[in-house]
């Protein structure tokens, strides 16, 4: 089965709906082909216009198709979940909030998603990257060492992610430096992957021992062809990273494993007139 994944959206429709039509998704009958799986990593509203056209056909297609939609929340859809902070001022429709709110009561969306090791990940266009040889952990904003070492350092995404999924809200949404809270412990839907999630593995010198893919940010800024932040770690950063324009994706080695950013960067205006995405073969 081929696995495709999707950053963050950000409330503009018709590029993710172009990227679904051609990978063979019936919008009007909201069906997904039986041979293929999609996972969305969060952020499916605010920024653009469309958020909550994009929330109704997402939740026709995750009603459809059982097992074929993994949607995970980010922290634009987190704040309209109790326990979560509250940051955008929203023009969200009350449908669309309690759209939101189901998803997470009936566990139709959850917090992270975990793939077993797959036969092939579409990494850069020259493919000089190795192949993960591992399990794959997908969450919105990525998971640091500190959140790894408090929930028991699982040795699989799919512990990571059953001890992630189980934690309150108020948890999983710990902010950090994007809320303005400096030396905090971010969870999994607020970190930076640059400066909270890449740093904090290489501060501890411990082995990540999955691969992560994450949405929320974007260590570079397609728009401008340059980096963001040039923290102290930045070198050894930049040093192991490899960018794949295409897919707009970040692809940072480390050690067996690699940490995979794929937020798109739209803003008010998407960037991009498809949204971009990475496939996995499983």
């Amino acid at each position: 089965m081929k696995t495709f994944v999707f950053g963050d959206t950000g409330g503009h429709a018709p590029q993710l709906q172009r990227a679904l039509i051609d990978l063979g998704v019936d919008l009007e009958l909201a069906l997904i082909p039986e041979d293929i799986r999609i996972v969305h990593l969060g952020d499916i509203i605010h920024k653009g216009e469309h958020s909550d056209s994009l929330v109704g056909m997402i939740d026709r297609l995750i009603r459809n198709n059982p097992g074929r939609w993994i949607q995970l929340l980010g922290n634009h859809e987190f704040q309209h979940i109790e326990g979560a902070p509250y940051f955008w001022n929203c023009t969200c429709s009350v449908r669309t909030v309690n759209i939101l709110n189901e998803w997470w009561e009936e566990e139709l969306a959850t917090a992270t998603y975990a793939l077993p090791t797959p036969q092939h990940l579409t990494l850069d266009i020259s493919g000089k990257l190795p192949q993960p040889n591992t399990s794959i952990l997908f969450s919105h904003a990525g998971l640091s060492w500190q959140w790894w070492n408090a929930i028991s350092e699982p040795g699989t995404a799919e512990e990571a992610s059953l001890a992630l999924n189980s934690l309150p809200v108020e948890f999983i949404t710990a902010p950090g430096e994007m809320l303005g809270v400096r030396g905090g412990n971010p969870g999994p839907i607020w970190a930076v992957g640059n400066t909270e999630v890449f740093n904090s593995w290489f501060v501890q010198e411990t082995v990540m021992p999955f691969t992560q893919i994450h949405g929320h940010t974007s260590s570079y800024k397609w728009t401008q062809n340059d980096w963001w932040r040039k923290d102290p770690a930045f070198r050894t950063f930049r040093d192991a990273t490899k960018l794949n324009p295409e897919t707009r994706a970040v692809i940072t080695s480390m050690a067996d494993n690699l940490l995979i950013g794929i937020d798109p960067g739209y803003s008010k205006n998407a960037s991009s007139l498809k949204q971009p995405f990475l496939t996995i073969i499983n």
